[in-house]
């Protein structure tokens, strides 16, 4: 997946209609700088075939070069440019008619916290704390939430969920631990414990989740809207952010207040 900032389709068009428009009174930076910015979008928005276009200034962009700085490139250079310009226009104009643009649905979280900082939806230190395989499926729920694919958000962010549940057990749970840790029989036993600084409230949380969520997610025929989806998303990053912190405090309790 690629992101492209609409901006750089703007930049284009902008840039081609000066080109097609060129007076010969301009200096050489003004083009050369313009024919760069050019090209960075072109390549940013990925219109390959105008950005191989380009090579067709080679010659004349090569006199302009020559020219001597704070010059003006004259009307035979401006001219030449003018010209050659209408036919990188009809390609761009081709290629990017093959072209689509989608646009995001309305959402309750970041847009571009879900593309790119994953970790700024939880609380500081804790992304970075999640085993790899948690941190890719909430790469893969945030893509999946951006992009309208609510039953696969759901069903990657429940693994993330359970995958550090499993961590927080083993943190837990030091001895007589289960063969084959799954989500209700950890909840279970970590009720179990004393003196562990594990929240009632917490527990329930991640029963609620469990039983509201993660088991019915496993069916075939579940299904979830944007809305649903959203939900369990936002219920799962605030037990994973509570399992941080009670762990976090048990390995670095608070000073006492003198």
């Amino acid at each position: 997946m690629k992101t492209v900032n609409a901006y750089s389709y703007i930049i284009i068009g902008l840039a081609i209609r000066l080109f097609r428009n060129l007076d010969g009174d301009v200096s050489k930076s003004f083009v050369l700088d313009h024919l760069e910015q050019l090209e960075i979008s072109l390549k940013s928005a990925g219109l390959n075939v105008s950005l191989h276009s380009l090579s067709l200034l080679d010659k004349t962009k090569a006199k302009i070069v020559a020219i001597e700085e704070n010059k003006s490139i004259g009307k035979d250079l401006a001219n030449d440019f003018r010209d050659i310009f209408r036919s990188i226009e009809n390609t761009t104009f081709s290629e990017s008619s093959l072209q689509k643009i989608y646009v995001t649905a309305q959402l309750r979280f970041n847009t571009t916290c879900l593309d790119e900082k994953p970790e700024l939806l939880f609380a500081d230190g804790v992304y970075k704390a999640l085993s790899a395989l948690a941190r890719a499926d909430v790469r893969d729920a945030c893509h999946c939430l951006l992009f309208g694919q609510a039953t696969a958000c759901a069903f990657h962010i429940l693994r993330a969920t359970e995958d550090t549940l499993r961590q927080y057990y083993y943190a837990k749970k030091k001895a007589k631990r289960l063969k084959n840790p799954m989500w209700g029989p950890m909840v279970s036993e970590l009720r179990t414990l004393q003196r562990k600084n594990i929240p009632e409230g917490f527990l329930n949380s991640l029963d609620h989740i469990r039983q509201t969520y993660r088991n019915p997610t496993q069916h075939p025929e579940a299904r979830y809207d944007l809305q649903s989806a959203q939900d369990v998303f936002g219920l799962c990053i605030d037990v994973i952010n509570q399992m941080h912190r009670t762990v976090d405090k048990e390995q670095h309790p608070p000073k006492p207040i003198k």
